[in-house]
């Protein structure tokens, strides 16, 4: 549940699990959490866009937000996003 608020999160010894960008945008035929098994585990992220969207176009597929929303959707305990330049 994304809104449940948590005191205390412990995430010692949780295994990573990389989702690529962290998107599921069925209108694109693309979905990085297809198969992934996240329940108890941090996502690892990539930030932006993949390149469906095409360069220099900010979508909210993007978004830290819908990255962390759709993590926990998927049952991650928790998310790291990767920033690139």
């Amino acid at each position: 549940d994304p809104d449940a608020h948590v005191e205390v999160a412990r995430l010692k010894d949780a295994e990573l699990v990389f989702v690529g960008y962290g998107i599921v945008a069925p209108e694109y035929g693309w979905d990085d959490y297809k198969d992934a098994d996240l329940r108890g585990k941090i996502a690892v992220i990539l930030n932006f866009n993949p390149p469906f969207a095409g360069e220099g176009v900010r979508l909210w597929y993007g978004r830290w937000d819908y990255k962390y929303l759709t993590a926990a959707a998927h049952g991650a305990a928790g998310a790291l996003v990767i920033h690139t330049t």
